[in-house]
């Protein structure tokens, strides 16, 4: 089941994060790389499809649309948390798309399993409130963006924490094991701006 499941996406994670502060170093130079890493670790993937938008959007794509089509042939999301996180509409686009998702997901096969496995870069003080009936694991301890972060004596910390974080979301059921949103699923957009065109994501027949 898994790898059919797979077979129906583009990407297996989708990593959700604000461009302000240090944030967006921290994702490129540390986390995504140890997530790639300690997925084909402890999962046994030897092609983790990881969508990061710094990575996967080249100039002269239509960014929105390249994003809204990602969102939606993703397994599963991973939105790195701060203050500013849910003051952008972008990445509360990203989140409150796989929470509807969630919710299409438990309506159609009684699932309760989730879609979003959030990590704390900072803050937690200024989250939604849908965040807070998440398990948010936490990374602020090891938030450093600084080129020397990777030499460091916490550096190994952030290793084993990685390594625990892909163990809990992929026993949870994770990137080989949650099925795929039944029908077609939309990106949930809060202004008019911007609708990207839909995409089917087709039923799993197991």
């Amino acid at each position: 089941m898994a790898k059919d499941v797979r077979k129906l996406y583009g990407w297996d994670v989708f990593i959700s994060y604000t461009h302000t502060g240090n944030v967006a170093t921290w994702v490129r130079d540390y986390f995504h790389p140890e997530l790639r890493d300690w997925i084909k670790n402890e999962i046994g993937l030897r092609d983790p499809r990881i969508f990061v938008d710094r990575f996967d959007i080249r100039t002269g794509e239509e960014w929105e649309r390249k994003l809204g089509i990602a969102l939606r042939s993703s397994i599963c999301l991973v939105p790195v948390l701060t203050a500013e996180y849910f003051r952008s509409r972008w990445c509360r686009t990203e989140w409150k798309t796989f929470i509807a998702r969630e919710q299409q997901l438990r309506r159609s096969s009684n699932d309760a399993g989730g879609l979003i496995f959030p990590v704390k870069f900072s803050d937690g003080e200024h989250y939604d409130k849908s965040a807070l009936k998440k398990q948010i694991f936490d990374f602020s301890p090891w938030a450093y963006a600084a080129p020397a972060f990777k030499n460091s004596a916490e550096y190994p910390g952030f290793e084993r924490a990685v390594k625990s974080f892909v163990s809990a979301f992929s026993h949870a059921r994770g990137v080989l094991r949650v099925p795929p949103a039944p029908g077609t699923s939309r990106v949930a957009v809060e202004t008019k701006d911007y609708q990207p065109p839909r995409m089917p994501v087709p039923r799993y027949r197991g």
